[in-house]
């Protein structure tokens, strides 16, 4: 078994050295990286646990820190963590903008993790907020853990909202999301806050949360579903985010990211919702193109 993980570090070592992977390469690395995951990490409840570290790896991974552990690359800002946490705003922004290094020593890398499908489905998360706006006369928005709010740039573009109100526990995040949010129509309001303290004197037609839950345990979860149904209409939504178990990046995610989520399925994403206190009957959860991102949905 140690041969054997030893020689799938070795392919990656061959790609370092040939300046990283082309195209044609994705699907090899892709595999690569999902042999040496099923190695070293199990699952529990959603979330992945070391078992056993592989220390070939690691030494590959110190070895290219150029590649892998400084800012200068997508994978490596995932693994730095400048702003102490995993997927903070930047990083999202970053995959938004499809950031690419113009240092050809990491291109070819950057070009790897745009192409996977967890960088895909977190893109995707605009338009599909956007086309629900756009389908029903929602007048207010809450969104939690909205980061700088690059999912909801389009609500610029018209539509109904006239009131949204945006929390994240980041303040450099608020501030940013100030400045991409400018539509002339809409009130905002943006809370420097921790979205399990919010008070909120007002309701919302519609709750949504793109990437928050996956960072909360079923506990925490639950609990803060129950927080939101109190500060929605009658037949107001609340759509939260999640991705899916079925994720193709997750071992890239977390074995050179060290970017761990808890994953979770369309049944336990539905759960959540019945738990909180939402009737059955109106929950559905949804997928993006890419089947990773879950979209649960439910109606007050």
């Amino acid at each position: 078994m140690t041969h054997a993980l030893e020689e799938n570090v070795k392919f990656l070592e061959d790609t370092v050295k040939a300046g990283g992977p082309l195209i044609d390469d994705y699907a090899s690395i892709a595999d690569t990286f999902s042999r040496l995951h099923s190695a070293c990490y199990r699952e529990v409840n959603g979330f992945s646990e070391m078992v056993k570290p592989i220390r070939a790896l690691e030494l590959f991974l110190q070895t290219h820190r150029e590649v892998f552990r400084t800012t200068a690359t997508m994978q490596g800002f995932a693994y730095s963590k400048p702003r102490g946490y995993a997927g903070d705003f930047e990083m999202i922004e970053r995959i938004y903008d499809r950031v690419i290094s113009c240092d050809e020593r990491f291109s070819r890398w950057d070009e790897f993790f745009h192409a996977g499908a967890a960088p895909n489905a977190v893109r995707n998360r605009a338009d599909y907020i956007h086309n629900i706006l756009a389908k029903k006369a929602y007048g207010s928005m809450l969104s939690l853990g909205c980061g700088s709010a690059c999912d909801l740039s389009r609500t610029n573009q018209g539509g109904s909202l006239n009131r949204l109100t945006l929390i994240d526990a980041d303040a450099d995040a608020i501030a940013k999301a100030r400045k991409n949010l400018t539509n002339p129509n809409i009130d905002y309001t943006f809370l420097h806050k921790n979205v399990f303290r919010m008070r909120l004197e007002e309701t919302y037609d519609i709750v949504w949360s793109a990437g928050l839950f996956d960072y909360l345990n079923e506990k925490m979860a639950v609990h803060l579903l129950r927080k939101v149904r109190d500060v929605m209409t009658e037949g107001g939504e609340v759509v939260v985010g999640n991705f899916s178990k079925n994720n193709p990046s997750r071992p890239y995610m977390e074995l050179v990211g060290e970017w761990l989520l808890i994953h979770r399925t369309e049944e336990e994403m539905a759960g959540l919702m019945i738990a909180a206190g939402f009737n059955a009957a109106s929950v559905t959860v949804e997928s993006d193109a890419t089947g990773v991102n879950l979209f649960a949905r439910a109606v007050k």
